[in-house]
């Protein structure tokens, strides 16, 4: 599993930076971003969706119980 650190390292910036450029959240130069997206795609790298809610203490699901099995 290709992870941001493995990114950050052929892309020749800090795990910060990649992070910064997935969320949009700080300001990264258009010349980096770029490259880092370049490097995201040479590499097939995908979030861990399951990495990502254990960070943010939520999931995004939801569960239904009910009394009977229809």
């Amino acid at each position: 599993m290709i992870t941001i650190k493995d990114v950050a390292q052929r892309a020749g910036v800090s795990p910060g930076t990649v992070s910064n450029a997935l969320s949009g959240n700080r300001p990264v130069s258009a010349a980096t971003r770029a490259r880092i997206f370049q490097v995201i795609e040479e590499l097939g790298y995908q979030p861990n969706l399951l990495a990502r809610s254990l960070v943010n203490q939520r999931s995004h699901t939801i569960a239904v119980v009910t009394s009977e099995v229809v």
